[in-house]
């Protein structure tokens, strides 16, 4: 056998990319969330846990993957090289950092998807400054800060 008969449109496929859940005591992967494209490097899970979004740097896309089956509830298109995202405080809408990076850095973005059509630079850092001028990092990657938390009834005060 040739190898472009071994090769070209019978067995050249990649495996999926995936996201793993691994229990934090015994470090065995208790279940895996394949996913289309490739080279993803962050999840944003939702309040209730019910969904995760996964960004797709190598593709350019969002995929919206159901935490318990597993199943990919929907994918849309971003800017080039999305990297962080973040949910609105009311998860209406899904924010993305496009930053290019596929592009040598060009094309740098934000996408914000409109939710309701699509079912229920390092990442997205949100800062605020007080009447002092001072700054103070309300939500980033890690999560809300300060006590602040939206979805919990406790808003950014003004």
């Amino acid at each position: 056998m040739k190898f472009a008969d071994a090769v070209w449109g019978r067995s050249a496929v990649l495996r999926p990319f995936w996201v793993a859940k691994v229990d934090p005591e015994t470090w065995e992967v208790v279940q895996e969330y394949p996913y289309p494209g490739f080279r993803a490097n962050w999840i944003v899970i939702d309040f209730a846990q019910e969904n995760m979004y996964v960004p797709v740097g190598g593709n350019s896309y969002l995929n919206k993957i159901d935490l318990v089956t597993g199943e990919i509830v929907w994918t849309t298109p971003t800017g080039t090289g999305p990297y962080g995202a973040t949910l609105t405080a009311d998860e209406s809408q899904i924010w993305v950092a496009d930053k290019g990076e596929t592009t040598g850095m060009f094309g740098r973005t934000m996408t914000v998807i409109d939710m309701p059509g699509f079912g229920d630079a390092h990442g997205l850092v949100f800062v605020w400054y007080d009447d002092a001028g001072q700054p103070h990092v309300v939500r980033d990657q890690g999560g809300f800060h300060s006590g602040v938390n939206p979805a919990r009834g406790n808003a950014l005060e003004y």
